[in-house]
């Protein structure tokens, strides 16, 4: 998996309380009226923990992608539910989710922390064509050995 930096939301953005992601993708147009992103595979949005959240109680964290026309007044297309503080792992993927169609024209991702607050936790979000399953093989190939 290859990363555009300008197709990424946060890149360890440590996150305690409920907050939006540290950046947003405008997909207004770079030329003229219309911006065409083509026609073709549908991308994906992926979320990684960077560090471990810890919290005092049970706190959850929703990861929600949002979408906007004016960069100010945001509706949810697409949401994690609560994800328990137990799957918060450093180094895990805990979003790997097909961007749905209605899209406007900003696009950002938002944390909301539930009876939290968090006391870590650091979080990386984008956009992507292709994500990688990142798959663990524990046994090696009959093949190479």
């Amino acid at each position: 998996m290859i990363n555009d930096k300008l197709l990424m939301f946060s890149e360890a953005q440590a996150v305690t309380a409920s907050a939006a992601s540290t950046d947003t993708i405008d997909l207004g147009p770079i030329d003229g009226t219309r911006r065409d992103i083509g026609v073709g595979e549908p991308l994906e949005y992926w979320v990684t923990t960077n560090a471990t959240a810890t919290a005092a109680g049970a706190a959850t964290v929703n990861v929600q992608l949002q979408t906007s026309p004016d960069n100010s007044t945001w509706t949810t297309i697409a949401s994690s539910g609560d994800l328990a503080l137990a799957s918060l792992i450093a180094g895990r993927r805990i979003v790997s989710q097909k961007v749905p169609q209605g899209v406007q024209r900003y696009l950002r991702v938002n944390y909301v922390v539930g009876t939290g607050p968090l006391t870590a936790g650091a979080f990386t979000a984008g956009i992507n064509l292709d994500v990688d399953g990142n798959n663990h093989y524990p046994i090696r190939s009959r093949i190479t050995g």
